[in-house]
């Protein structure tokens, strides 16, 4: 009877391979044989691939997939696609071999719930809502250009791959947030935005070991503060207006790449920890960039091989701690639409404030814009020090023995007064402008010259006539 019954199993097995109910039933069968599955049965293969089509919203509802089940269980797949409802609710803890999300339309809600996918997660479209929940597993999850996932809560992805499409970390109203992406560097080539607005707390992102930034990162908020807590290399942009920490190893090195652009916005502080900022791109901005818990004592704090711009326009940027500026690319770009300045308000040139040593080198590019022409008379202090300035820019090297270089620009030249001190106070002013004529001007003074010339001519010849 045994033989009998395990050789119609046999038979049908490879029909049912898909069906719970029937593995399920088949199990019993095999018990009630006085056998052991594992040996003389078909094993439970969950290899069930589901698709949600139904108009409910909760995943545990069987009838809102098809075939009609809840993918649940290692082996299983799940795609939400254009078909069903659009909203889906995550109410249960699945093991899955794979996720796939493809519609704009649809949104996939998260909360208080761990999602494990052993195989890839691919979120081609849609919006997925993660709120105090974690998508884990050995597979690799995948955020494409369409595609939008917003974090709340303490969340956490440890296996994030390159995010194409937008990210965001927001805290609420009452609280802050955090997601945590441990086990792999993260790489932004969409778009990120970390969020705060509750006075008192933070919003964290926590990537492996580092983050690079290839696309547009925006730190924004109106209350608390950010945190990255990774070493970056940013190719993209990074806009910070809000107060933020990036956060690097003690022996980690953040770079900001030819490519890069980093904007402090004006009453916001961007600081960083690690080893040292390289500036290989353009930082700007009226913020304050704070460099102090840096721990690279040569070269030491914002070590400039770029562009450093103070003002997105005309304005002040300003430096706690220590600025290098080094020959090879390191240029301080300012730029002069007026002669006023003040420093708690608005300003008609640019201006670098070094709370800390300034070490000189490189170039100094000078714009005068506004339709403005400085006066002889006008003073322009560029860049002030407290606790040291030392060298000179390349392209406004004074004499030997003198510390007064001169800088021409397309408008005129300046005169460079170099203020230097050893561990006090120094600056780097800007005077006795000299106008380059105007066309006009350098016309009329040849077309006088000529004339002169025609008129000796003339007279020497009337003065030899016989």
């Amino acid at each position: 009877m045994t033989n009998q019954l395990f050789g119609r199993l046999k038979t049908v097995s490879p029909r049912i391979t898909r069906s719970r109910k029937m593995v399920r039933f088949l199990s019993l069968l095999c018990a009630f044989a006085g056998m052991t599955l594992s040996l003389t049965c078909p094993t439970a293969v969950h290899a069930v691939p589901f698709t949600w089509s139904g108009t409910g919203n909760l995943w545990s509802a069987k009838e809102n997939w098809t075939p009609e089940g809840v993918p649940r269980m290692a082996g299983d797949s799940a795609t939400i696609t254009t078909g069903g409802a659009n909203g889906v609710t995550l109410d249960i803890d699945p093991t899955l071999d794979s996720f796939t999300m493809n519609s704009a339309a649809k949104s996939l809600s998260i909360t208080g719930r761990t999602i494990t996918v052993n195989g890839p997660s691919t979120i081609d479209a849609g919006l997925v809502l993660l709120n105090s929940s974690t998508w884990t597993g050995t597979g690799k999850v995948g955020l494409s250009d369409k595609a939008v996932l917003v974090a709340t809560g303490s969340s956490s992805i440890p296996n994030m791959q390159d995010v194409a499409g937008r990210l965001t970390v927001t805290g609420t109203k009452m609280d802050g947030a955090s997601l945590t992406n441990a086990n792999t560097n993260l790489v932004i080539v969409g778009t990120l935005t970390l969020n705060t607005d509750a006075a008192g707390k933070q919003t964290v992102l926590t990537p492996g070991r580092f983050f690079l930034n290839a696309g547009n990162t925006t730190f924004q908020g109106t209350n608390g503060s950010l945190a990255l807590n990774a070493t970056i290399s940013n190719q993209g942009s990074m806009a910070v207006n809000a107060n933020t920490a990036i956060q690097g190893q003690k022996d980690g090195v953040h770079i900001n790449q030819k490519s890069g652009r980093i904007t402090i916005a004006k009453d916001t502080i961007l600081t960083f920890t690690g080893q040292s900022l390289q500036n290989l791109g353009t930082i700007q901005g009226n913020g304050v960039l704070d460099v102090r818990q840096l721990t690279s004592v040569n070269p030491k704090g914002v070590v400039n091989s770029g562009f450093l711009k103070p003002g997105s326009s005309p304005g002040t940027l300003t430096i706690n701690g220590d600025y290098t500026q080094v020959a090879a690319g390191g240029t301080l770009a300012i730029e002069i639409d007026g002669a006023a300045f003040d420093p708690l308000g608005s300003t008609d040139y640019s201006r670098l404030v070094v709370n800390g040593s300034a070490l000189l080198d490189g170039l100094l590019d000078v714009t005068i814009g506004g339709g403005f022409t400085p006066q002889p008379s006008d003073v322009f202090t560029i860049l002030t020090s407290t606790s040291g300035l030392d060298g000179f820019f390349e392209n406004a090297l004074p004499p030997s023995g003198s510390n007064i270089g001169f800088l021409s620009t397309d408008r005129g030249s300046f005169e460079v007064v170099y203020n230097e001190s050893a561990t006090g106070a120094g600056s780097v002013v800007l005077r006795q402008f000299s106008a380059v004529p105007s066309p006009t001007t350098l016309l009329l003074l040849a077309s006088g010259f000529a004339a002169l010339v025609l008129m000796r001519e003339f007279r020497s010849k009337v003065s030899s006539a016989p």
